[in-house]
């Protein structure tokens, strides 16, 4: 098994516990009863298949496109909180701190604060492909130019912009 799918398991399981515990009837403003705890634990095993099929259709689209996963989950998570935003998801919609900014601007100004978030979360995503690729193809044309093992070495090493990774990740990697 991968890091990156044993990571993506455990942050399931602990976001599952996290949801669970955000259901419970006192949360709901439910009188504590067993009708009322089974719909709660119902809602909350919802919520986590959620959340769990939504990280298993990125990491695969980060393993069948072999984009990378950090931009698929980033672009993703924008998507996600889009769609929570305007479907009004209990879950997200009643969170205390988005019940904070709603009693401090509004539902309106709420719902433009986050879809401007998900949006920031996208363009980014998208802005930091586009830098990849061109690294990519940069790497690849400075490896095709080079003569010999100590320039190939050399320009594997090379980082052609600031925050991205070496030629040598960028090239291997996909």
């Amino acid at each position: 098994m991968s890091f990156e799918l044993g990571a993506g398991i455990a942050i399931a399981v602990l976001l599952g516990v996290l949801v669970l515990q955000r259901f419970r009837p006192t949360t709901l403003r439910m009188a504590a009863s067993p009708e009322h705890e089974s719909a709660a634990v119902w809602a909350a095993v919802r919520y986590f298949l959620t959340i769990f099929v939504l990280f298993g259709v990125l990491l695969g689209i980060s393993l069948v496109t072999g984009w990378d996963d950090t931009l698929v989950f980033t672009a993703g998570g924008g998507l996600a909180i889009i769609v929570a935003t305007l479907k009004r998801f209990d879950i997200f919609w009643e969170h205390p701190k988005a019940l904070w900014l709603r009693g401090l601007i509004g539902d309106r100004w709420t719902t433009l604060v986050y879809v401007a978030v998900g949006v920031g979360f996208i363009v980014w995503a998208g802005y930091r492909a586009t830098g990849l690729s061109v690294a990519r193809h940069d790497c690849q044309a400075l490896l095709a130019h080079a003569t010999d093992s100590h320039e190939r070495v050399a320009v594997l090493a090379y980082r052609g912009r600031p925050n991205l990774p070496t030629c040598e990740s960028l090239v291997t990697k996909h």
